[in-house]
């Protein structure tokens, strides 16, 4: 993998800040009666209008501006004309590019009133990925961080995929290393995290089994148990002695 430049981590952080606004807005946006696509295209709207490119939009022929995976879809569900109702939980994945490089987050709304199993499975998700933040610095192995990532959610008796994962990013939006969010990393899968390196930390977790799998669509990752499952992403600098957040 190799380290970023100055000039490279600002530009990803030009990427990094529209994609932080615009989660931020949609906060207010999501609520139950509107469909998928309407979040989709609000998210096109705003990353054009700020001057970026929708990076998702033609990556593998892909064609759209989001990924929002409702319920037990983990992973990468195309926007549709599904309406989104009281209850459900929504995870919006954005990637947005300034002059060649990309920066990516992910985030798990609920619509409306959810269920007390629903807010427990968001906070714990959404505090894994601090944590998983917290434990990134020079010098680290992303083996050491996953532990720290699998120890909390298993406490909380959740599950972790692990079929999918973090990564690198910059001028592609996936580059090396993968990064799983577990222990137990086989050495040769292991990697070092140096101070320059740009990557994505993004744990999802599961309510039931930590299995995935892919639907006829060929795009949508869910649940095998078909419960349901959050996920939060954050693009992160490492630095000496921390993880500078970017998104």
């Amino acid at each position: 993998m190799q380290k970023k430049t100055h000039k490279e981590i600002d530009r990803i952080q030009k990427s990094g800040n529209i994609i932080k606004e615009c989660h931020e807005e949609l906060h207010h946006f999501i609520k139950p009666g509107i469909t998928t696509l309407d979040i989709d295209s609000y998210v096109e709207s705003f990353i054009r209008k700020n001057k970026a490119y929708p990076s998702l939009k033609g990556f593998n022929n892909y064609p759209f501006a989001t990924c929002c995976s409702v319920n037990q879809s983990v992973a990468h569900e195309p926007p549709s004309k599904r309406t989104l109702k009281e209850g459900d939980i929504v995870s919006v994945d954005i990637v947005a590019n300034v002059e060649g490089y990309h920066a990516d987050r992910c985030f798990t709304y609920s619509v409306g009133e959810v269920d007390s199993e629903m807010k427990h499975l968001i906070n714990v998700a959404d505090t894994a990925l601090k944590i998983g933040v917290s434990q990134c610095k020079e010098g680290r192995k992303i083996s050491e961080v996953g532990q720290e990532i699998e120890d909390y959610v298993l406490k909380h008796q959740f599950s972790i995929v692990y079929q999918l994962g973090g990564h690198g990013i910059g001028r592609e939006i996936h580059e090396e290393p993968f990064f799983p969010h577990l222990g137990g990393i086989e050495e040769g899968w292991d990697f070092l995290l140096e101070e320059g390196m740009v990557l994505t930390i993004e744990p999802m977790l599961n309510i039931g089994l930590p299995e995935i799998v892919l639907k006829e669509d060929g795009w949508t990752y869910e649940t095998i148990d078909r419960k349901n499952s959050a996920h939060f992403e954050h693009t992160i600098l490492i630095k000496d002695d921390c993880a500078e957040v970017l998104t």
